[in-house]
């Protein structure tokens, strides 16, 4: 899971990368602004947030360790529609009793949006705020203090400035409720695919081709840029920034302190150029889900892989969750899968089917989130909680 990282690391834009100044700048006018929609309206907005009863999900269990699991559903957020384009859930992240919801086009048509939920009950979950941007899908989001930071692709050929689809943008909050106020800025390739904030420095990957990794400073709002072929997943811990790369799937290391590479580990898995990826850190354990590879999780101090799972009857694994001893993965067509960490490695417990694709996962505390394409995002209940 992506999040504020305050784990006493200090990046400094020096070796390593080049330092380039900040392309494509974009600052909205204080007009109205065609290509973004700003709605605060909380009865609007929860018209396609569908709440029921507690029901209680099929849970398909092969262990006698799952007995006790139960899923309730508390909700359903239907895809978004913008004129006739559809938008579904593609990622959310979870800070303190709040979810914040990306969406995108199913077919990159540039249409996409950003959603403010309030989780503290998940009983009770309520959408305060939305931005739908016109011109950009939005594959990404994470809220750090008076701001909400987006990652997506947009339409270099309507937005001023923009060379390549690949943005990273930062939108101001106002109450913790989103703004027409924000700023797109220009990143190569084709889409950001993953964000973390530390302090005031924001990293992003993007891929597929020419894609890399930015390095953001968001008091000067200039970048350094080092390219890894088809950058996808993201995750900093003390030790290192680590990098997934789609191409042969790899994971490249590079230095906290002075962002200089360090090492590349082989993950032993097919490309995955075109498929979606995501990772979910755990202690010194770094899980991946990796494409028809499954899910694979590496020791980041032995660089060995300790964990792995292949999706049984094939497939592929879009995402990963670890919350406690439990792992959820986002297992396209084959739905979620649930297991468990024990002492002999990972355990299969159950899965769960949406009737449709399974694209993101994330799960902490009793909270779990499912974005099940065109059966839009489920707001579920754990008991017990993990």
């Amino acid at each position: 899971m992506k999040r504020l990282m305050k784990v006493g690391v200090c990046f400094v834009l020096i070796t390593g990368l080049a330092l380039l100044n900040s392309c494509g700048k974009v600052v909205s006018p204080e007009h109205i602004d065609e290509k973004v929609e700003v709605n605060n309206n909380i009865g609007q907005l929860n018209a396609h947030l569908q709440k029921v009863d507690a029901v209680q999900l099929p849970f398909k269990a092969v262990s006698k360790n799952s007995s006790e699991l139960n899923f309730l559903l508390h909700a359903d957020v239907a895809p978004l529609q913008w004129g006739d384009k559809i938008l579904h859930a593609v990622h959310v992240t979870l800070n303190g009793d709040f979810a914040y919801v990306a969406y995108a086009t199913p077919q990159q048509e540039y249409v996409g949006g950003v959603e403010i939920i309030n989780i503290a009950e998940v009983s009770q979950p309520k959408i305060l705020s939305r931005m739908i941007f016109t011109e950009a899908d939005i594959t990404i989001v994470m809220q750090s203090e008076n701001r909400v930071f987006v990652g997506g692709a947009a339409n270099s050929d309507k937005i001023d400035n923009i060379s390549s689809p690949a943005v990273f943008a930062i939108v101001e909050l106002d109450a913790g409720l989103l703004t027409g106020n924000y700023e797109i800025f220009d990143l190569p390739s084709y889409n950001a695919n993953d964000i973390v904030i530390v302090d005031q420095t924001a990293l992003i990957t993007t891929g597929t081709t020419n894609g890399g990794l930015a390095i953001f400073d968001l008091h000067n709002k200039k970048h350094a840029f080092t390219p890894v072929n088809g950058a996808k997943a993201l995750e900093v811990s003390r030790d290192g920034i680590y990098v997934m790369e789609g191409t042969g799937t790899k994971l490249h290391s590079f230095s906290t302190l002075d962002t200089a590479f360090m090492e590349t580990i082989s993950l032993g898995c097919d490309n995955m150029f075109q498929s979606k990826a995501e990772t979910d850190l755990k202690g010194d354990i770094l899980f991946f889900s990796s494409g028809a590879c499954g899910l694979k999780a590496i020791d980041l101090q032995t660089k060995e892989i300790c964990y792995e799972y292949a999706i049984p009857g094939g497939g592929h694994c879009n995402g990963v969750s670890v919350n406690d001893s439990l792992v959820f993965l986002a297992n396209d067509t084959s739905g979620l899968a649930v297991l468990k960490i024990d002492a002999e490695g990972l355990e299969l417990l159950g899965s769960i089917s949406f009737g449709a694709s399974v694209n993101y996962v994330i799960s902490r505390g009793n909270k779990l989130f499912v974005a099940a394409a065109e059966e839009g995002l489920k707001i579920i209940e754990i008991t017990p909680e993990p």
